[in-house]
Parts: structure tokens; sequence; C-alpha cells
């Protein structure tokens, strides 16, 4: 689960990355929008006061006209002589060049709006093509945007049903758990049984119980009638048994090495050494079985465990050992 929920984590990092690109994206379309409109509204302002500007200039300008007309037509018929008629003639010529005046002024003007007009509309282009441009990656985010709101949901639904399945599977394991509990407690109490009922049998038999680190003393014994007198060999086998047996018990004596992932016995321990070197082989092995027997089956008590055992085999008995050879045992003794 761990990784999905990584994965969606991520996606939802990125999903709101791309919400704030977009919502950044979307403000500044709108900033570029009211710039080109206001830009827009500014030169039709313009445009506007020039034109009527110009309109109120040509107006004036043939009421002028219209004045100088009349004025010169007048001073035309009371003219008699042609000092007075090169007068009119001058003063026609400077009326002339006064109305050439606003009339240049105007084309003047209209050049500087028709300018303007020009920056305007190229203004107006590149921010039309940067709008587009905007549009086209808000396009793009937006359809990033639903393919990533489509797999987070998809995710989240298989996150579910992932959830689902381990809350099953769990529950499962559970009731395996307690199944597989009852039935060992049946198999140990059955095998308790059993071993009450073998308790009397001798290791001569087939299937018996044997107890787990429990210090053979035989091997002393043999040792002693050859390293002693028969006098003293029993006394001094089982003096020695019962030292062994004291350090047996002890669980800050802890003579073991790691080898190959499991405990083995350390057989350069100093007590161990001066024991084999002591009474020999078979010794040290019946206090190493011992010590190995303990480590597995009662490392924290260090006491003796019984254990149902298949003697002929040297290992631990099957309850289908058990019951067969006490079910052998009975019908024997039913015939006899």
């Amino acid at each position: 689960m761990e990784p999905m929920e990584k994965r969606l984590e991520e996606m939802k990092h990125k999903f709101e990355e791309n919400s704030l690109n977009l919502q950044s994206l979307l403000e500044e379309k709108e900033k570029l929008t009211l710039a080109c409109n206001e830009e827009m509204r500014k030169m039709h302002l313009m445009a506007k006061d020039h034109i009527q500007k110009n309109f109120h200039e040509l107006e004036k300008c043939m009421l002028n006209l219209e004045s100088y007309k009349k004025e010169i037509m007048l001073e035309k018929c009371e003219s008699q002589s042609g000092g007075k008629r090169r007068k009119v003639l001058d003063d026609r010529n400077e009326n002339n060049d006064l109305l050439q005046m606003p009339t240049m002024e105007q084309a003047r003007t209209n050049e500087h709006v028709m300018k303007l007009l020009e920056v305007q509309v190229w203004e107006k282009e590149i921010l039309h093509k940067r709008i587009i441009l905007l549009e086209k990656n808000l396009d793009e985010k937006k359809v990033l945007e639903l393919d990533m709101n489509k797999r987070m949901m998809e995710m989240t639904e298989m996150s579910k049903e992932k959830e689902s399945d381990m809350e099953d599977l769990d529950s499962l394991n559970r009731m395996l758990i307690v199944k597989e509990r009852r039935s060992n407690d049946e198999l140990q109490e059955a095998r308790k049984e059993l071993m009450d009922a073998l308790n009397d049998t001798s290791r001569q038999a087939f299937v018996g119980v044997k107890r787990m680190g429990e210090l053979d003393i035989k091997p002393f014994q043999d040792a002693c009638q050859r390293k002693y007198c028969s006098e003293e060999a029993d006394v001094k086998a089982y003096e020695f048994w019962s030292l062994w047996n004291d350090y047996l018990k002890n669980p800050e004596w802890h003579p073991f090495k790691r080898a190959s992932g499991m405990d083995i016995v350390d057989d350069k321990e100093s007590n161990l050494k001066d024991l084999k070197n002591e009474l020999g082989s078979k010794v040290y092995n019946a206090v190493a079985t011992a010590l190995l027997e303990m480590n597995e089956y009662n490392p924290s008590g260090r006491y003796a465990i019984p254990e149902l055992w298949n003697f002929e085999e040297g290992r631990r008995a099957t309850l289908k050992e058990g019951i067969k050879f006490i079910s052998n045992k009975w019908k024997k003794q039913r015939h006899n």
C-alpha cells in the first residue's frame, strides 16, 4: 500500500502545482485582456478627439473663407484704381496663406493620428497573439488537469479496492491464526497425554519420552571407571556429573558461537576444553548434546523439558508415531 499512497501523494502535489499554474495563467490572461481593452479605449478616445478638433478647425476655416470672399467681392466692386486693385490682390494672397496654415496643421495632425493608430494596431496584434498562446497553454493545462483528475480517481478507487482486499486478507489471516493456535493447543495437549502414557517406557523402546537438556550420567561413569579405581569411580562420576549439571542450569554460562547462521557449541571454551582433556570425547559430547538441547527447548529456564522422542532414529517423534506405538503395545498386551 505504501508505494500506491506515495504515488497518490505525488499526483496530488502535481495536481495542486498545475492548479496554481492554471490560476496564474488565467490571472495573466485577464490582466492582458484588460490592458488591451484599456489601450483600445485610449486609442479610440484620442482618435475621436483629433477628428473632432480637425473638424472644428476645418469648419472655422470654411467660415473665414466665406467671409473673406464676401469682403473681396465688395472691395472689388468699390475699387476704382489700380493701386487699390493691387492691394486687394495682396490681401487675397495673404488670406490664402492664412487659409492654408490650418490645412497643413490638420495634415500633420492626421499623420500623427495615423502613426498612433498603426502603433496601437501593432500592440493590439502582439497582445492578441499572446492571448492566443495563453489560451493554448490554458487548454493544455485543462487537458492535463482532467487527465490527472481521472488518474487520481482511478488510483483512489484502486486504493479503496486494495484496502478492502487487505482487510479481507487480514480478517482471513486472523481467523487462520486462531485456528492454528487452537490446533496447536490441541496437538500439544494430545502430545502431553501421549507422553504421560509413555512416561514409563524404557529407552530401548521405539518411541518414548526423552528429557531434552538432561545430562546423561553413563558417559561419566564409563570415563571414571577407566580413570579411577572401582571403589571411587561411582563417587567421582556423580561428582563430575553433578558439577556439569550445575553448569548447564546456569543461565549466565553460554558457551556458544555463531556459525552458518546458527548457534554451535564453542569447543574452545575453557571449561569444555578442560573437560575434554580430563574425561575424553564421549563425556564432552554428552555435555555438548545437553547444551544444544537446552538452548533449543528452554534457553531461558535452563531445565530439562520432556519431549516425545523417536529413539530409533534419534529425532522428535510425530504424534502419529506415538499413537501407532501405543496402539501396537495395547494390541500385544491384549493378545498376551
